[in-house]
């Protein structure tokens, strides 16, 4: 149960122990201090004061009135001076006895008190007489109270206090063997308690560091020191443990060592692994930039060419409108040219039929001139035979006869005219008819025209609208590339960053110190990490949509819902 507590409730209990031990010696240590005061209380109170009160009785007994009465008695001392000490020495030698008295007393001084009472009662006649004598100043009285009383009488009283002072000097002895039988008890107790807490305290404080050491498994500069190895990273050392320590700190930083070197090793290979990817990374977004920017660029330009195709496809169909009209207008002018081809058919069959008639006319002027000019030649002849009668005659009928000649011969040239003029009117008619038939498939035409034109005017119409609705998505489209370009310059940067950041964590990861065996195992997976990797294509070898792979899905959604647009597009 003991090994189970925890370091600071072990060493709280040493510390429990040791001041519990050391509380109980403080306070027998108190004890005995106190019973050493308390005796010396005693000694001073009870002994040492009594005996000087005792002994200042004694002193004012002797030599305030015994010597005082010599003094007086010689003559060394006046009879006043002798009054004044005897009255003073009677007063301090009360005061004394009743202090005394208060104090105390042990059955001894009890008894020796109740024997020394009467001596003083009795001596209280004695040496009233004496202060009469020395009021009296009477020298004789004095001698003879010096010789016959005052001897009997302060000697008994000597002997009684000489006794009392020398039970003061027993019970004060007595005392301080008491005190020095406390003193041995106390220091073979606190000896003892010493020794055993001494050794207790041994014993456990042995229990404790073994049970430490169990569990550091070491001695803790040992632990220190590889603690210090490894905050200096330096996971190379080699740290030996016992086979049957299973639980201790050692075998913890042991583990804790080759746990943190493997750590240490797969954070390396990934580091490595993340420079390269990050430096790929940078390498695609650098692409993927350049990209996006000449896509901006493209769909800038499509933008344009869309404004322009728009405003030529609304001049086609503002034409097309115009056109419809003018179809329209057309139609009805060959309508109208129709009506009048029919009419001019018309008038020229109206024209062949006054042609015929004018031909017969001049059938008739010609037959007239025929017959004029014989009526003519026979007036010449007539003439001829009337002689000179008749000159004037033939001269009128020759004349008659130049016109009819002249007349028969306009006559031919009309005919021939009106042959010639009924035989274009002829073609006239049939071009007319012809006219009229082409008239009606113009008419007809036109009609198809104007539809074809209102068909064309329609479609112009929706396809505006529909180029202004292209127009808008490659606005948009516009927008989120330029966003697309905004983000692959900030993933650029973050590539950057990462590219900057995997680069520190590899030189501060570098620093750590690794075994040998953990540097084969990391650069065996390092190599193989590495032959897969070089395995595959570089990044810019790869397609664009493996190059702009998205981390996330987010963007991954977007890349995708961009790819719908352009195959929209």
């Amino acid at each position: 149960m003991f090994t189970q507590m925890k370091i600071a409730t072990q060493l709280s209990l040493l510390v429990g122990v040791f001041a519990a031990a050391l509380i109980a010696l403080g306070v027998l240590g108190l004890y005995g201090q106190n019973a050493a005061v308390q005796g010396l209380n005693t000694v001073y109170e009870d002994r040492v004061i009594p005996l000087r009160q005792l002994e200042s009785i004694v002193e004012h007994y002797a030599i305030n009135i015994v010597d005082t009465s010599h003094k007086v008695s010689d003559g060394m001392l006046g009879w006043s001076q002798g009054r004044e000490n005897l009255s003073t020495a009677l007063t301090e030698i009360n005061s004394a006895w009743e202090a005394y008295l208060d104090t105390k007393l042990v059955p001894e001084e009890r008894r020796l008190v109740d024997e020394i009472k009467p001596l003083m009662t009795t001596a209280e006649p004695a040496l009233a007489k004496l202060r009469e004598i020395l009021q009296r100043q009477d020298s004789d009285a004095l001698e003879r109270f010096l010789s016959e009383t005052l001897y009997q009488v302060i000697d008994p009283i000597s002997e009684g206090f000489s006794a009392l002072m020398d039970v003061q000097l027993e019970v004060a002895k007595a005392t301080y063997q008491q005190a020095s039988r406390q003193y041995l008890n106390n220091r073979t107790i606190i000896i003892v308690a010493l020794v055993v807490v001494l050794l207790g305290g041994i014993l456990l404080a042995w229990f404790i560091i073994a049970g430490i050491n169990r569990r550091l498994g070491a001695e803790p500069y040992q632990v220190a020191e590889i603690a210090n190895q490894v905050a200096n990273q330096d996971l190379s050392l080699e740290i030996h443990t016992k086979s049957s320590d299973s639980s201790s700190v050692l075998v913890a930083m042991k583990r804790m060592v080759a746990q943190l070197a493997s750590v240490i090793g797969e954070v390396r290979q990934s580091g490595q692994a993340i420079h390269g990817g990050a430096s790929e990374i940078a390498t695609g977004n650098a692409d993927l930039s350049s990209r996006t920017e000449e896509q901006a660029s493209a769909l800038a330009q499509t933008a344009s060419s869309m404004e322009e195709l728009t405003a030529t496809v609304k001049q086609n169909a503002d034409n097309a409108r115009q056109a419809s009209g003018l179809a329209l207008e057309a139609s009805s002018t060959a309508e109208r040219g129709g009506e009048v081809v029919g009419q001019v058919v018309e008038t020229m069959h109206g024209i062949s039929d006054s042609s015929q008639q004018i031909a017969e006319i001049t059938n008739v002027i010609d037959s007239i001139a025929f017959q004029t000019n014989i009526l003519a030649l026979n007036a010449s002849v007539e003439a001829a035979r009337a002689g000179e009668q008749g000159r004037g005659f033939a001269v009128v009928a020759g004349e008659v006869r130049n016109l009819a000649s002249r007349s028969a011969d306009a006559a031919k040239e009309i005919k021939a005219l009106i042959e010639g003029t009924v035989s274009k009117i002829q073609d006239g008619s049939s071009l007319a008819e012809r006219a009229g038939a082409t008239m009606e498939e113009v008419v007809g035409a036109v009609r198809r025209v104007t539809d074809i034109m209102d068909e064309i005017s329609a479609a112009s119409q929706e396809q505006s609208q529909g180029i202004d609705q292209v127009s808008q998505a490659v606005g948009q489209m516009d927008q989120v590339t330029q966003q697309n370009a905004a983000l692959v310059q900030q993933a650029s940067a973050a590539a950057a960053s990462l590219e900057e950041q995997a680069d520190r964590m590899e030189k501060a990861i570098s620093t750590f110190r690794l075994s040998k065996t953990a540097q084969s195992t990391h650069a065996l997976l390092a190599g193989g990490n590495h032959s897969r990797s070089s395995h595959g294509p570089p990044p810019a070898a790869l397609p664009q949509s493996a190059q702009l792979e998205a981390p996330r899905k987010r963007e991954q959604e977007q890349a995708t819902a961009t790819e719908d647009e352009w195959e929209a597009f």
